[in-house]
């Protein structure tokens, strides 16, 4: 199999929508000053804090809660709008929330974790 590689540029703001903690820490080794947030409740609250929109979001449909990340999806497409649209990877290995998540973030990607490589620019 070969890996796709996203790059990102450096002092890039990311996000993460992600609670398990051994994918938190795969990507923390790769992206510094990652922003991680473990539920749909701290991700909102990331951004209506006054942050405004980050440079890229890694997202997880699955976060053991009742709310996933299509949830966030959602919330996400309302608060920015046309902003929203193709916004980052969507790394969850459950194919059917991911496509639920790319039609309330339209031109997302769908990389299941493990299938990719993130490097940032020094």
């Amino acid at each position: 199999m070969n890996l796709i590689y996203i790059r990102l540029p450096k002092n890039s703001k990311v996000v993460i929508l992600e609670d398990s903690p051994m994918r938190i820490a795969w990507f923390q080794k790769r992206i510094p000053d990652l922003i991680v947030c473990k539920t749909v409740l701290e991700f909102k609250q990331y951004f209506t804090s006054g942050r405004g929109l980050c440079d890229f979001v890694f997202w997880d449909h699955d976060l053991g809660t009742k709310e996933n990340g299509e949830d966030a999806a959602k919330w996400f497409g309302i608060k920015f709008g046309n902003q929203a649209n193709d916004y980052g990877v969507i790394h969850s290995w459950n194919s059917e929330g991911a496509h639920r998540m790319q039609k309330l973030i339209p031109g997302t990607k769908h990389i299941p974790f493990g299938q990719f490589e993130v490097e940032t620019e020094k």
